[in-house]
């Protein structure tokens, strides 16, 4: 169904950043991410938004991972 798809979207692009490095890594877990918290799953958005930070840092990864946690309430970390 429709409102299954950014969840199947987010776990694709989450396994297609595995097999990638560097700036491209960090674009896809940042894609799965914003697909993740579309699927309504907050968790997992903020899960491979910090690995998307880890791989390659900037100010969008920071900006969505902030806005991740102001969302689900959860304190930066």
């Amino acid at each position: 169904t429709q409102a299954d798809e950014p969840l199947a979207l987010a776990s694709v692009l989450e396994r297609r950043a595995e097999l990638a490095q560097g700036a491209d890594r960090a674009g896809l877990l940042v894609r799965s991410g914003r697909a993740f918290e579309a699927a309504g799953e907050g968790a997992d958005a903020i899960r491979v938004t910090r690995s998307a930070a880890s791989a390659q840092p900037g100010p969008e990864v920071f900006e969505q991972l902030a806005r991740l946690h102001a969302v689900g309430n959860e304190p930066a970390r």
